[in-house]
């Protein structure tokens, strides 16, 4: 849970004059400054911390790696700030550029944050550079992401970064991965395709779905349903070929999922009816009830 301390505003006044200052101070260098920052950042006192981590943005790709490294002894509170002022440094680079603006360069920052994902760093601090670079990465990128996939300690916000990242390049990491990681990570890997609704995934999930089986086959169907890979009608023969192997909660799932692949490829009329049949089905679960309702609802734009 984030702190809700209220930094004292004569202390934290004082530390930005100070920071601001020591940047113009003709015996201070660069590396005097970026030095300064750090140490602030180092210093026991929220209070004192909070001017350091709120204008972290002005240091660039220069601080993102000692900030990395610092999170890894960091108590909880020191390690909130030193993710907040990696945080501004990346939402800086990552916003649409701007003529004249002044902002850290979106590839450098990617690229640093990279530097933190070697072996000796901790699933802690991976997991939290994971999260910023989903803000963030580009394809080039994915050589250095793709291989956490495989570390369950951090598969999920591997799954998450990639997704995030345009492109078919990042497709064909899941598409490899589907097969190659261990079968705790495949949901992950299945739902973040799905997510990502690229039809170019469609003959790798079909591959995987047909050998398939129990609630990954299932998780496989999602995936398909979900990229518009399939046109309805040889979806519904994936969908049919369950038979009686699945709860009719499980089926109404997946038919919800038929609907929005429906929706998908045009066919607003039949996606309504199984929208409608589900919505109005007091025997299946309320969430794909209200799930249904919605796609009710996004369809009066249509």
């Amino acid at each position: 849970m984030t702190s809700t301390v209220k930094p004292n505003p004569w202390i934290v006044g004082l530390m930005a004059a100070v920071l601001f200052l020591s940047a113009f101070l003709p015996s201070a260098s660069a590396e005097e400054d970026v030095a300064a920052f750090l140490a602030t950042l180092d210093n026991a006192s929220a209070e004192l911390r909070y001017p350091a981590w709120t204008t972290a943005e002005k240091y660039g790709p220069a601080v993102i790696v000692p900030l990395g490294e610092k999170m890894e002894s960091a108590d909880r509170s020191k390690a909130q700030d030193l993710k907040r002022a990696m945080e501004r440094i990346v939402h800086s680079a990552a916003r649409p550029e701007v003529k004249g603006e002044d902002r850290p360069p979106r590839q450098e920052v990617a690229d640093e944050l990279c530097k933190l994902l070697t072996p000796e760093r901790s699933p802690k601090v991976k997991n939290e550079v994971l999260d910023l670079l989903g803000f963030i990465a580009t394809p080039k990128n994915l050589p250095s992401i793709e291989p956490l996939l495989a570390d369950q300690a951090v598969s999920e916000e591997a799954c998450r970064a990639i997704q995030r990242i345009p492109g078919r390049a990042a497709t064909e990491v899941f598409e490899k991965y589907l097969n190659a990681s261990p079968d705790p990570c495949k949901p992950r890997i299945l739902a973040a395709l799905g997510q990502r609704k690229d039809p170019s995934a469609g003959p790798a999930i079909e591959k995987f779905l047909g050998a398939a089986k129990g609630d990954m086959k299932l998780l496989a169907l999602g995936a398909m349903s979900k990229s518009g890979a399939l046109p309805p009608k040889q979806l519904k023969v994936h969908l049919d070929s369950l038979g009686k192997e699945v709860s009719p909660e499980v089926k109404a799932n997946i038919r919800l999922r038929f609907a929005d692949n429906l929706v998908a490829y045009g066919e607003y009329k039949r996606a309504e009816r199984i929208y409608t049949s589900l919505a109005q089905n007091k025997k299946i679960g309320e969430q794909i009830q209200i799930a249904a309702k919605n796609g009710l609802e996004a369809l009066k734009d249509k």
